[in-house]
């Protein structure tokens, strides 16, 4: 039998000899929020696990009342900044409604369903935004296994979401392609970063050896600098995963 079981505490001779499974006895309590005008009502447990930012919410001592925030329709807890398509993609990999995945990976304890791009851009902002660095990863990794974000895209998400990966990828993308830079992409990363990529592109035309990457790091020094400092914040330590 497990050590780490915990018994059940006195009071009924019979029970006495039961045990508490380590992982599905399941003590935390559900919770409601409000997203927008649409409630939701899940356990915490997850939340707790998984997420920095929501295990720090939940250890905020609570008064004792039988209507504290979240216990209650009448008293959610109200998530601003957030769509509810958002958070409902969040939750449908947090708390899938079916057991039935073609995907054979796991995240955490979980399998992962698949989805769309959108919905793991939702994923990949809500799980950046509360620290939820297993999902966060994963939801990279799903990104890049769709194969649909263009050259300004990874630029911009990026950006958006310290990843210099996409950076790189997205910089070297443009610089090596022969279409030029349409107002649109120029408009989608900000003119003074249209001007450097087509800078780059232009000191290539003039070489006669060498691609430009380097000149990549000299444009962009500072910020990529940057990214790599702040993306370290997010790595995922062998007892997250």
């Amino acid at each position: 039998m497990n050590n780490t079981e915990t018994p059940l505490p006195s009071g009924n001779l019979a029970f006495q000899h039961l045990v508490k499974d380590p992982d599905y006895f399941i003590e935390a309590p559900q919770v409601v929020f409000q997203v927008e005008d649409c409630l939701f009502r899940i356990p915490s447990y997850l939340l707790i696990m998984e997420s920095e930012v929501f295990a720090d919410m939940f250890k905020i001592p609570q008064p004792d009342s039988q209507n504290i925030e979240g216990s209650s329709a009448e008293n959610p807890i109200e998530l601003k900044g957030i769509t509810h398509d958002d958070f409902r993609n969040l939750l449908k990999v947090l708390y899938p409604l079916s057991i039935s995945f073609p995907k054979p990976h796991k995240f955490g304890r979980s399998r992962v369903p698949t989805g769309s791009q959108s919905e793991w851009l939702s994923i990949l902002k809500l799980s950046t935004m509360w620290r939820f660095l297993a999902l966060r990863e994963q939801a990279i990794k799903e990104l890049n296994t769709l194969r649909s974000l263009t050259p300004f895209d990874k630029i911009t998400l990026g950006r958006r979401y310290r990843h210099l990966t996409w950076m790189m990828e997205g910089f070297k993308e443009v610089i090596d392609r022969s279409q030029p830079i349409t107002d649109d992409e120029a408009d989608l990363v900000g003119f003074p970063t249209a001007v450097r990529l087509f800078r780059i592109r232009e000191n290539i035309t003039r070489r006669v050896n060498g691609s430009g990457y380097a000149d990549i790091g000299t444009e962009f020094e500072q910020e990529l600098e940057d990214i790599r400092a702040e993306e370290s914040g997010y790595t995922v330590t062998k007892t997250q995963k």
